[in-house]
């Protein structure tokens, strides 16, 4: 915080879920709690659920999901 009390954040600072090393994430078949909680905290039925309609979604509509967003962008929405 700078003296116009002005909270300065910067990105490159955080550290995304998709981008530990070791790890490959695809963000935009990933549940929405998969990304923003801890592995042991996710609903595995309701992720499982999730992963399975956009598998429905891309075969019935014959597209990559969010297919206009990048995987930190996908993250991040």
């Amino acid at each position: 915080i700078d003296e116009d009390l002005t909270a300065r954040v910067n990105m490159a600072d955080s550290k995304f879920s998709f981008q530990e090393v070791g790890r490959i994430y695809e963000p935009a078949w990933m549940s929405p709690e998969a990304l923003s909680k801890r592995p042991a905290d996710i609903n595995l039925e309701a992720s499982d659920m999730w992963s399975f309609a956009v598998l429905l979604w891309e075969l019935a509509t014959r597209e990559v999901p969010f297919a206009e967003l990048s995987p930190m962008e996908c993250g991040m929405k």
